[in-house]
Parts: structure tokens; sequence; C-alpha cells
């Protein structure tokens, strides 16, 4: 799985645009990758010929995993991680992948009896979910009936983190006012090619911010920054 940001830890194969066997060429499209935060094009860098593929589309793999051999059976990709090596005596520490120690970190569930499916028997991200879920608890009833539970895609994940985040780290208030808004209304309406009201919104904004900076300020390092 190639590195296609610095802030990407692992990423999903969503479709695989040559199929074993194929010849390809240097620039020549080979998958499509969802991150975090958009879906890409991976391009060939030389040229080879698609032996097998080790990671089915849909599936996700850590940056460094190997998700395919070329023609001659060789790794498409080097191991520079050791993520398809068998686990070495080091005083029974799991076989898992970075991001499925992450994972079980997060979730709070131990690595220790998770059979992993990954390259070598290694567990993977997509082991250690499947294990909490089974060792989930039915849920209470809620008086909701029947519910469906639908997993976040990388983007949205994204998105539901920096959210909470947002939301945990900015204060929030509310200022209402009442604007009378007619001459701008009579203007947009006899005015051929007249701004939005939401770029006189935006610019009395701004406006706003310019004569009273404090407003227009942050706080970093216990200091107020404007």
């Amino acid at each position: 799985m190639p590195k296609l940001s610095d802030s990407v830890a692992d990423a999903v194969i969503v479709r695989w645009l040559k199929a074993p066997g194929d010849s390809f060429a240097r620039g020549e499209a080979l998958i499509e990758v969802e991150t975090d935060k958009a879906t890409v094009v991976y391009e060939a860098e030389a040229d080879g010929r698609l032996g097998s593929i080790l990671v089915p589309e849909g599936s996700s793999v850590a940056v460094g995993a190997p998700i395919a051999t070329l023609g001659n059976g060789e790794l498409a990709v080097p191991d520079p991680e050791g993520l398809t090596r068998p686990p070495e005596p080091d005083g029974g520490r799991s076989n898992a992948t970075p991001v499925a120690r992450r994972k079980a970190v997060e979730l709070g569930v131990a690595l220790h009896g998770i059979t992993g499916t990954g390259p070598g028997g290694r567990i993977t991200r997509e082991d250690v979910e499947r294990a909490v879920g089974d060792q989930a608890s039915p849920a209470p009833a809620s008086g909701k009936g029947d519910v469906r539970v639908v997993e976040l895609n990388a983007t949205q994940a994204t998105i539901a983190r920096r959210m909470v985040e947002s939301a945990r780290t900015i204060p929030v208030f509310t200022v209402s006012a009442d604007i009378d808004m007619s001459l701008i209304a009579a203007l947009r309406k006899y005015v051929d090619g007249a701004p939005s009201i939401n770029d006189f919104v935006v610019k009395s904004a701004a406006m706003t911010l310019r004569d009273f900076p404090r407003f227009n300020a942050s706080l970093a390092d216990g200091k107020v920054v404007l």
C-alpha cells in the first residue's frame, strides 16, 4: 500500500483497475484508494505484470503492507515494516500491525486470543473490530425498534472526529439580532447581477471583525492571538 500522504496510516482499496495476468506500463492506473480525505488513483511506478491480488476490494490495509505480487511471484512493493513476517519471540507480544495495535488501544480490547487473518497470520484492524463485535453484549431495549448500524468510511470517520474535536476545543455561543434587509432585497430585485444575500452577510461580518478585532482571536499558550 503506497503512502499517499503524511497523515495516512492505512487506506481502503476501493477498486482494482487491473486483473491478475494484466500487464501495465509506468503511469497506468492500478487501483482506486480511499484515504481519510479523498479517493485517489494510484499509478504504476514502473512497467510490469500483475501476478496475484493479496488484498481484495473493500479491504483496509496498512501503509507499506503488500497488496499484490508481480507476475514473477515477487512482492510488488518492499516490506519495510515486516508486515508479512511471522512473529518473533518477544515475551508473548501479539503479532499485529501497528494500525491494529492502535485500534485495540482505542477500543480497549486485548490482542491476545484474536486470530489474525492478515499475511503470515498477522492481526489486522478488521480482526480487532470483529473481535469487539463478537464480545459485545446485546444492547438494552431502547424503544426505537429495530436499528441498523452502518460503519463509517474513512472520510466520514475523519469528519466525525474533527467535529467532536472542534466542539471540545472551541467555545460556542450565539448572538441574535434583527436586521432590516429591505434595501438589500430591493437592490437584488431591481439590479441585474447583484450580489447574493450571503455575500452581504459575509462582508458585514468581515467589516465588523476589522472594527472589533478581539472577536477575531484565539487563545494560544495562555495568550490571546488577534
